[in-house]
């Protein structure tokens, strides 16, 4: 389960990003050369392209932010798994003590320390789990993000026409 959400999220940005990658704004420009600005349904007003261009950058910087949660994710998975093996392992030595010790002083002292180091290793392995909750929970909330932005840029910003120079204007803002 986990690692589907991993994967589809993996995904979802590997395609968002291939969308950005080569500007994916506007269906064309329109050389202000030959006249007047025409504003219409079908080209973008200046503060709409540059609404366009931040969230075009907004969600590049997303994809970032989401690579480094995911890699996070996974050391912090890594480390769980390799703390739930040594719970395990030290749970069934303790569990093969099958009577009591003895009550001399040295196996029971051994044996509390036993106890004392297996508790220790469940509060590590619970303070990690926590930690991996609270990262799935910035990832998720940042995959959301980016597709919430992702679906707006796809709305909003693929479909119209605008000017080279409101271009030009609108990057040199944004950027």
């Amino acid at each position: 389960m986990k690692k589907a959400a991993l994967l589809i999220g993996a995904i979802c940005l590997a395609s968002t990003l291939a969308a950005f990658a080569d500007g994916g704004l506007g269906s064309g420009a329109i050389d202000e050369s030959q006249g007047q600005k025409i504003n219409s349904a079908d080209v973008f007003t200046f503060e709409e392209l540059k609404h366009c261009l931040q969230l075009q950058k907004d969600v590049k910087n997303d994809g970032a932010s989401i690579l480094k949660e995911k890699a996070f994710l996974e050391e912090l998975t890594q480390r769980i798994k390799q703390k739930e093996h040594l719970l395990n392992e030290s749970k069934q030595e303790l569990n093969a003590t099958s009577k009591p010790p003895s009550y001399m002083n040295a196996e029971v002292a051994d044996y509390n320390q036993k106890v004392k180091s297996y508790n220790q290793m469940v509060h590590d392995y619970q303070a990690d789990f926590k930690e991996y909750q609270q990262a799935r929970q910035r990832f998720q909330g940042l995959l959301e993000s980016q597709n919430a932005k992702t679906a707006e840029f796809n709305s909003q910003c693929g479909k119209k026409r605008y000017y080279m120079q409101d271009m030009i204007e609108a990057k040199a803002q944004v950027e």
